[in-house]
């Protein structure tokens, strides 16, 4: 009956060990479950912000482009008013120079004008003076010559 009893102790000892080790392994699954539910939240988390880097990462591209095509406009817009200032500024030099091509000309044509009336004024003095200066000198020879003839009271 030892035996048997025995027997039963070491059944009921198996039972309690097996029901021990289910009772265990029970255990480790629900705490695999909750692991790997928690390693599924993360996971979904990481996806998420993954989701939101890409998302930001293309945003911020987007904004680099907006950023590169606003300066591109930004450098053709100036290029064209430093074009226009150079532009505006060749026109106004020539302009300058064709006035001051055009006053050369005018200083010349006024000199040149003046030098001929110049000579046009000594030729003409020159020409009147000598008829005058042989009028004059005459006159005085007939004066001379007539106050000798004259009476005084013919000279009044």
């Amino acid at each position: 009956m030892k035996d048997t009893y025995n027997g039963r102790q070491f059944i009921a000892l198996e039972r309690d060990k097996t029901a021990l080790l289910l009772h265990q392994a029970e255990k480790e699954m629900q705490q695999n479950k909750v692991k790997l539910a928690m390693r599924k939240i993360l996971f979904e988390q990481q996806q998420q912000n993954l989701l939101k880097h890409k998302k930001l990462n293309q945003h911020i591209e987007r904004q680099k482009k907006l950023k590169n095509v606003r300066l591109h406009w930004q450098m053709v817009t100036l290029s064209l008013l430093l074009f226009s200032l150079m532009a505006m500024g060749a026109y106004i030099i020539s302009r300058l120079r064709q006035r001051e091509e055009r006053l050369r000309k005018d200083t010349l044509n006024a000199q040149f004008e003046e030098h001929i009336k110049d000579r046009f004024f000594q030729n003409i003095s020159n020409r009147i003076r000598q008829p005058l200066e042989t009028i004059v000198s005459l006159n005085e020879q007939l004066n001379m010559n007539s106050s000798c003839e004259m009476a005084p009271q013919q000279r009044k």
